[in-house]
């Protein structure tokens, strides 16, 4: 008997049955799609290994970099004195307002009135403030403690009261041109204020609140911060030559 025949006829059976065909190609399909999953997986476990274990550390600082926001606590300047010792400048403290809109919530208008009746600035000054979209915006700059307190007895959520250095001339415009003067936050514009400002101006600290939400920055407890420094306790910078008034 021919081979040929022998092998064209065992084929045959296979070839002549469809359903077989459809199943064979079913599995090698099904086969097919395992190793594709399997290969995914693998990909997702390995992007997961990569990012928690050797880039952790990158991520974490994102996160913390949007989640947190750091408030500068402003360094009292160094007191300014004449060549025989009198002060001529010092710092007296003051009392700032901020917010955080976040954590004020339903409050804000009740912290708007308030701010509108004390200070009597109109209430779309202070809403166009916490409308502004950050996490700590400034209400108001060096008042007086008497009207912080004023301001704070409501004991809002959110409503942040920090302590400010103010520039105390004790001669006032004595030797005004010479000695200078400060802007809001402190730096030197003019004078020995501006020359000397790298020495006087001490080192600023920073406070920022823990956590992703961030407890009441009014609590002192929730609150990290570096102290901040004054460099300069005293300068002989001018003669005696200034004149009581």
């Amino acid at each position: 008997m021919d081979p040929r025949h022998v092998k064209e006829r065992s084929a045959s059976p296979v070839q002549a049955d469809p359903a077989m065909k459809a199943t064979i190609e079913a599995r090698r399909r099904m086969m097919w799609v395992k190793i594709v999953l399997l290969l995914a997986f693998v990909v997702v476990v390995l992007r997961l290994v990569q990012v928690q274990v050797f880039e952790a550390r990158s991520f974490q600082d994102i996160a913390k970099h949007q989640s947190e926001v750091s408030v500068p606590l402003p360094a009292a300047r160094g007191n300014i004195y004449d060549r025989n010792g009198t002060l001529l400048v010092s710092n007296t403290m003051t009392m700032s307002l901020a917010a955080d809109p976040k954590l004020l919530g339903s409050d804000e208008g009740a912290l708007v009135a308030r701010l509108t009746k004390v200070f009597n600035h109109p209430r779309q000054y202070y809403a166009e403030k916490l409308d502004d979209g950050k996490r700590f915006v400034w209400l108001e700059r060096r008042v007086s403690s008497q009207t912080a307190r004023e301001v704070t007895a409501a004991n809002l959520d959110g409503l942040i009261q920090l302590e400010e250095p103010r520039r105390l001339y004790h001669y006032e415009q004595v030797a005004g041109q010479v000695i200078g003067l400060t802007d809001i936050d402190n730096k030197g514009l003019s004078g020995l204020e501006l020359e000397c400002n790298d020495v006087l101006q001490g080192r600023d600290g920073y406070m920022t609140p823990s956590g992703i939400d961030g407890p009441p920055w009014t609590t002192p407890a929730s609150i990290r911060s570096t102290a901040a420094v004054s460099s300069l306790r005293s300068m002989s910078v001018i003669r005696r030559s200034r004149k009581k008034s």
